[in-house]
């Protein structure tokens, strides 16, 4: 089974402050996450599928300009 990561673990790979990270959650930003017994944790693999599709939407969206 993969490793789960914690909000901390997240922020520290993203580069931002835990708070933003629970920030995003609660206003509705689709980073994937998943809530077990009230914890929030986050797949590693997922959560890397979605930064590498920001990162392709970035460089579409300064392609475009």
């Amino acid at each position: 089974m993969e490793k789960l990561l914690s909000p901390q673990e997240v922020a520290a790979i993203i580069g931002v402050r835990v708070g933003t990270v629970y920030s995003w959650i609660s206003r509705g930003v689709p980073i994937p996450h998943v809530k077990i017994s009230g914890t929030i944790r986050f797949q590693e693999k997922s959560l890397r599928g979605w930064i590498e599709e920001k990162e392709r939407e970035r460089k579409k969206r300064n392609f475009e300009l």
